[in-house]
């Protein structure tokens, strides 16, 4: 679950930089879109009304996530973060060749990405 300040505004930067919007509904008088990174993924993320959730969930509102990321790609996923608005980190390799890199959402959320 990702608590965000505009979930509409939230589920259009995912859904910028690839991920697919599977459901939307109305949950307590918030909108609460459902996004997958493909059909056939099964991990999915909520996207909450964060106001919706502090009044329901106070204690868990201001938790955030820590997700990381596989990408195939790291500079085309740093591209389309960056268009859709996010922020992005400089790529960094590790000494056993790893790559990886961070990004943040619109709403400043921080995200961490590791090459395939």
């Amino acid at each position: 679950m990702l608590y965000v300040e505009n979930v509409a505004a939230s589920a259009a930067f995912w859904n910028a930089i690839g991920f697919i919007v599977t459901e939307t509904e109305d949950f307590s008088g918030a909108k609460l879109v459902t996004i997958k990174p493909t059909l056939d993924s099964n991990t999915i993320f909520n996207l909450y009304d964060i106001e919706q959730v502090r009044m329901m969930s106070p204690e868990v509102a201001d938790n955030k996530p820590s997700v990381l990321f596989h990408s195939s790609d790291l500079e085309a996923l740093n591209l389309k973060i960056e268009a859709a608005g996010g922020q992005t980190s400089d790529i960094m390799t590790f000494d056993n060749g790893v790559r990886v890199t961070n990004f943040a959402d619109i709403e400043g959320t921080y995200f961490a990405v590791i090459e395939d």
